[in-house]
């Protein structure tokens, strides 16, 4: 009975589905938005005044997003760069291209 516990139990820890953490920025501004057309397949890069973690160089909007969800993020984030608006940002820390992580949400505080 002892051996069938024992298998129960790894079998849960190795079976158990490792999940994602999202990282939460407050206070935070854009200050550059870089966007390529043959990299990553037209990825836009976002230079953030704050980093942490895994997203110590900035965010990412993933071109790879649903068009109405990615031109929401799009919108957003060119709006909320030239008025140089605070913004609580949410990142995927196990999404990341160059030092950068993707972004999963943006809210602006006017």
């Amino acid at each position: 009975m002892k051996v069938l516990r024992g298998f129960v139990f790894l079998s849960a820890i190795f079976t158990t589905p490792i999940q994602a953490e999202v990282i939460t920025l407050l206070d935070v501004k854009i200050n550059e938005i870089s966007v390529y057309d043959d990299y990553q397949d037209g990825v836009v890069f976002l230079g953030l005044s704050k980093a942490i973690g895994t997203c110590n160089v900035g965010a990412y909007l993933n071109p790879n997003l649903p068009p109405e969800v990615f031109n929401r993020l799009y919108a957003l984030s060119i709006s909320s760069a030239t008025t140089k608006q605070n913004l609580k940002i949410q990142l995927y820390d196990d999404r990341t291209v160059d030092g950068r992580c993707e972004i999963d949400a943006i809210r602006a505080f006017y």
